[in-house]
């Protein structure tokens, strides 16, 4: 059960790390090993609703139509990912925030395109295609993190405090999470370690 007047009250930045968490629930489900045709039709639904909307919802609370959009995003991701799972961001994000005390959506937002980024040299075309839908076209990587950055989703880990020895811990975790696996390609620990130091 879904009803939009039940978040109109949700505060904006409360807004914007849920939605963040819903567009990468929808993008990894998508780029999953475990994804399918049926998975895929609910990711992308929510690849093309929450990031044309979640703007919009932070600003305007009160609008029914926009929260609509951005809870059936939200309900169609979390479809998908239900079925295919997720991939490194999710991962990832659970090291992160034990060490770190963040909020996950924050985490997940934050790691969205350093993940991306590595899923397009395993999956380039799913990688095009997630732009492509969220209407980015080719300037993806830079438009996403303008949107991350506008939300207030956008930050560093040094911001956090970011400690060097942390860095096998947080790439042991993410190899041990039950998202790991489904995470396409083979991640290696170098792959992680990658990811994460494009965060720092």
């Amino acid at each position: 059960l879904t009803d939009p007047l039940m978040t109109l009250t949700a505060p904006p930045q409360v807004t914007a790390f849920s939605g963040s968490d819903a567009l990468v629930h929808a993008c990894e489900s998508y780029c999953s090993k475990l994804a399918s045709p049926a998975s895929e039709m609910f990711s992308l639904r929510g690849i093309e609703l929450l990031p044309r909307n979640v703007v919009a919802a932070m600003e305007d609370g009160q609008n029914v139509d926009v929260r609509e959009n951005m809870q059936l995003g939200a309900t169609m991701a979390m479809s998908a990912g239900t079925n295919a799972k997720q991939g490194l961001a999710h991962a990832a994000a659970m090291p992160i925030c034990a060490l770190y005390h963040m909020p996950h959506g924050q985490a997940v937002g934050m790691l969205l395109s350093p993940v991306l980024a590595y899923n397009a040299t395993v999956v380039p075309a799913k990688v095009d295609n997630i732009f492509q839908t969220m209407g980015f076209g080719a300037d993806g990587f830079e438009k996403l993190d303008a949107l991350m950055e506008r939300i207030g989703v956008a930050a560093k880990l040094s911001d956090f405090g970011f400690k060097e020895e942390h860095m096998p811990i947080i790439v042991k975790e993410t190899m041990a999470s039950t998202q790991y696996p489904s995470a396409p390609g083979t991640p290696t620990a170098g792959d992680i370690e990658g990811i994460i130091r494009r965060m720092i």
